[in-house]
């Protein structure tokens, strides 16, 4: 042992092989060395324990050898240039190419031999270093440094760092991520698909990388080559078309780890014969994987249909909150007894129920997303918050339709009351003070009970409008009076019934506690200035246009009797 560890200092040198006879107190000395060793070596960032089974051995892998006798030894030894591994008095063994497993047990199998009924350890203590090429579809490719623990996607991001350049020179093409082919040096070949693992975290399809692999990134055509899928998934889009693809490898990738996505039907779309072709595949119980996609097919995820759902109760009730139903089945009075009935002061005949429905854009369009009305940027957004009493808005006007009232005869203020009247209302009827009202709830209806304040609104036309006292027994010229009286601009009277929001039209119609009494005005007045003037514009457009009808009208039937008398002149 003594001789081979004098050649072995000779021949390593600062190779971390020394032994304990060096110092009096050998534990210490051990442990330095170690210390040493750690130091000196470079930390390497690891997803965690390396799989012996998986790890590949090639030359600069560095091995710890402890072997523990009387006179300790601890050596860090490199794979040498052509993959051997020199063991201590034990000879070499040739790893390079094994596992990692394969490797030690060929190591302990030779040490053991040499050293008897002594226990020694064999541990792989920092991975290699070594080059891969990075060709194809990449911003800067060529030769980069990698380890054995890196992965596909780490020399990419080597190759993707200068942002200063395209990697492909047609903007008609991009790169094929989900097509990445390693070659490697024994002449085999395997595949990555770095969107499935971006998406989903699938190690197997970003492979480790080995000494000298080629590592080629395709370029594709959108138009041409690529698959599409919208709908129920968090990653849409288009993505480059991957040979031998399933449906539900495609959704696989689209649906990330929320592998609970997975279930319920979907539509592919299809060129066949220069038609477009859809058919439904359900993904239930593993299906669609046997479904194969072609290149320019789109996917369409379709919602579930939940059947389970809440809806929503406020106002005075006694316990305001959200409450789960059975969309289709649980009705408002269920809704009411959950919530722990009416408060006594509710006023339940200005009870409203309001649902959310589509718009008719939701309801044609399955393959566009429509954005949410709510969202910022949105035609409804600018909309502001108006009170409970009023009716809530669905949606906003459609744009085309107010562009072709542009055309129509409708005049300045009848087309500005349309737009405001397209801002469609989506309350349902319901009567809470009837015991039979079996109005059915679905998912995200809210229902809202006002507090019966004993008080009737007032507005529009009137002197003083506002919230009056409710007195039994008077009628909509009561509550005017009270409002100090009608208007210069008044014109009709009208009375808005609580909850069903009915108009009733006249001064002698009995009005009940939360009803509202609206007083009209005359048509020729505006809001403010800016609009007078505008109508005063657009009626002084108008009778201009009347006149000039009028007069070609009257040309034409001059024209027309001048050519009638000619005609008779001649006749004669």
């Amino acid at each position: 042992m003594a001789s081979w560890h004098s050649d072995a200092i000779a021949q390593v040198g600062t190779s971390g092989l020394t032994s304990s006879r060096d110092s009096s107190s050998p534990s210490e000395l051990f442990q330095q060395r170690i210390q040493r060793n750690a130091a000196s070596s470079t930390v390497v960032p690891l997803e965690g324990p390396v799989d012996p089974n998986e790890y590949i051995v090639g030359p600069g892998d560095v091995f710890s050898i402890i072997i523990s006798s009387i006179e300790s030894v601890a050596a860090a030894i490199p794979v040498t240039a052509d993959g051997h591994l020199m063991l201590p008095d034990a000879g070499a063994v040739n790893v390079a190419g094994s596992t990692l497993a394969g490797a030690i047990e060929t190591a302990m199998t030779k040490l053991q031999q040499r050293y008897r009924n002594v226990e020694v350890s064999i541990s792989l203590a920092s991975p290699r270093q070594f080059y891969v090429h990075v060709v194809g579809a990449v911003t800067a490719p060529g030769r980069y440094v990698v380890m054995p623990v890196s992965r596909v996607s780490d020399a990419l991001t080597f190759a993707y760092m200068d942002t200063t350049r395209v990697p492909v020179g047609n903007p008609d093409f991009q790169p094929a991520l989900r097509n990445v082919t390693v070659y490697r040096r024994d002449g085999s070949k395997v595949q990555a698909d770095l969107m499935a693992y971006l998406a989903a975290g699938t190690t197997d399809l970003n492979p480790y990388l080995r000494d000298g692999d080629i590592v080629s990134v395709p370029a594709y055509n959108p138009e041409e080559e690529s698959v599409s899928i919208s709908g129920h998934v968090p990653f849409s889009g288009t993505y480059d078309y991957r040979e031998g693809e399933s449906v539900r490898d495609l959704v696989t990738v689209a649906t990330g780890v929320e592998k609970t996505l997975l279930a319920g039907e979907v539509r592919v779309s299809r060129w066949v014969s220069g038609e477009t072709v859809d058919e439904i595949v359900s993904l239930d119980a593993g299906g669609g994987s046997d479904y194969y996609l072609r290149a320019r097919d789109h996917v369409f995820v379709l919602p579930e249909e939940l059947t389970e759902g809440f809806a929503h109760v406020e106002g005075r009730v006694r316990f305001p909150g959200s409450y789960p139903i059975v969309e289709g089945k649980t009705s408002v009075a269920a809704l009411v007894r959950m919530a722990g009935g009416f408060r006594e002061d509710a006023l339940l005949r200005g009870a409203y129920l309001v649902r959310d429905l589509p718009t008719e854009a939701q309801k044609t369009e399955s393959t566009r997303h429509v954005p949410s009305l709510s969202s910022p940027g949105s035609a409804l957004a600018a909309v502001p918050a108006e009170p409970l009493w009023m009716p809530y808005l669905l949606t906003a006007p459609s744009e085309e339709a107010l562009r072709s009232v542009r055309l129509s005869d409708l005049d300045f203020l009848n087309r500005t009351y349309l737009a405001q009247e397209m801002h469609l209302q989506n309350r349902v009827s319901i009567d809470l003070e009837s015991e039979t009202d079996g109005t059915i709830l679905m998912n995200g209806d809210r229902l809202h009970i006002p507090r019966d304040d004993r008080t009737v609104f007032v507005f529009g036309q009137v002197n003083m409008p506002g919230f009056v006292p409710y007195v039994a027994g008077h009628v909509t010229s009561d509550y005017i009076q009270t409002a100090g009286g009608l208007g210069d601009a008044a014109e009709k009277v009208f009375l808005m019934e609580a909850g069903t929001r009915r108009f009733r039209e006249g001064d002698g119609v009995s009005v009940q506690s939360g009803d509202m009494v609206f007083v009209s005005r005359t048509a020729d007045t505006a809001d403010s200035a800016e609009l007078q003037r505008i109508l005063l514009e657009d009626r002084r457009f108008r009778a201009e246009t009347r006149s000039r009808t009028i007069g070609i009208v009257l040309q034409s039937i001059s024209a027309v009797g001048t050519v009638v008398a000619l005609i008779v002149s001649l006749g004669k």
